[in-house]
């Protein structure tokens, strides 16, 4: 499906339009959010961040 009738689909609210945007767009999207997720927790993690900064968190 081309890519505006799916986003016209979505506006409209089909399903089926949602869910080939989704296994589009998908692996993409995880490939950058797993990573910055990764970063946000262990910047999160204390002992990762007395690490990353050279002190006490």
């Amino acid at each position: 499906m081309d890519e505006q009738l799916l986003i016209d689909g979505c506006k409209r609210g089909e399903a089926l339009a949602r869910k080939e945007l989704y296994e589009l767009y998908a692996p993409a999207m995880m490939s950058v959010c797993v990573p910055v997720n990764l970063v946000i927790n262990l910047w999160d993690n204390p002992d990762w961040n007395v690490y990353v900064s050279g002190g006490a968190a």
